[in-house]
């Protein structure tokens, strides 16, 4: 049984590699939550849409005694896992568009997503699919969209700095794990490009904000977040869908790599591609691999 070092951020679920089954045991905490994801179907309507990866209620008296908990969920093994610093430009933004549709979703059938992080989504294939059932929350009205920051630190920002300068956000990402921040975004950009509706609300006046409230002291601050204007359904829709129509227009002009033009470039005769096929036949079919063709 291996416990996965990522989940500890969740006090109220914790996951579990335990064979070749990946079980997420229920903590004390979480367990009200657990019966209003079961109880509501929204898990079943989640994986129907493709938005969710493949969970389902588990009764093990085993499993619950080694894990100390009395509820348990089973998710569906991916098949191979990886990050968003890893991933290409348009795996980021293939990736930021499924979180947004996942989150327009779920409003809808009022619920919804509590954090944005990027690494809760993986891909199977070259599909994006969410792998963290506990994100999902019921959506209350009046809600703001408390995980916003950290989409544009994972997602809009690293997209931005490529689609925008031209700057691959990889080895920037890879610097800082929970993203590019909203302050170093800002400063990369020109007049013009802040002053697009979209940036301008979603990262130059909340920017702005957070500068000038690093200046006033606590008091102040409590005050600010009591006054704080409420989000009504219909205005959480807009933001969600305004950032999902500017975010598939991006496009990565400038792009790169060194694989790109590999089969002009370097370039088998006919015999050496057969020996290759071959070698990479072997090796799958010896380490018993599973493969997508895509």
């Amino acid at each position: 049984m291996e416990k996965i070092s990522g989940s500890f951020r969740d006090p109220s679920a914790t996951v579990f590699i335990i064979g070749d089954r990946v079980i997420r045991g229920i903590n004390k905490s979480g367990e009200e939550k657990f019966r209003l994801l079961t109880e509501s179907k929204i898990l079943e309507k989640s994986i129907e849409k493709k938005f969710l990866i493949g969970t389902q209620k588990l009764d093990d008296e085993d499993i619950k005694k080694k894990l100390n908990c009395n509820f348990l969920l089973e998710h569906k093994k991916i098949p191979y896992v990886s990050y968003p610093y890893e991933w290409s430009f348009y795996q980021l933004k293939d990736a930021a568009l499924h979180h947004l549709d996942f989150n327009i979703f779920l409003i809808e059938n009022n619920f919804q997503l509590i954090d944005a992080s990027a690494y809760n989504v993986q891909f199977i294939g070259n599909k994006p699919i969410f792998i963290d059932a506990f994100s999902i929350d019921e959506y209350i009205e009046g809600s703001n969209w408390s995980a916003h920051n950290q989409f544009c630190q994972q997602f809009l920002n690293p997209l931005l700095i490529t689609s925008y300068k031209g700057i691959p956000y990889n080895n920037w990402y890879r610097g800082n794990l929970e993203g590019i921040s909203t302050e170093e975004t800002c400063k990369t950009l020109t007049f013009f490009q802040k002053i697009n509706p979209t940036v301008l609300l979603n990262l130059v006046l909340p920017n702005h904000f957070e500068s000038k409230n690093k200046s006033k002291n606590i008091d102040d601050l409590k005050l600010l977040k009591n006054k704080k204007r409420k989000f009504n359904k219909n205005s959480y829709l807009w933001m969600l869908k305004n950032l999902r129509k500017f975010i598939f227009k991006l496009q990565n002009s400038k792009e790169r790599s060194f694989w790109k033009n590999y089969d002009v470039d370097n370039t088998y005769d006919q015999n050496q591609s057969k020996i290759k096929k071959k070698i990479v036949e072997e090796f799958i079919k010896k380490h018993h691999l599973k493969y997508f063709v895509i």
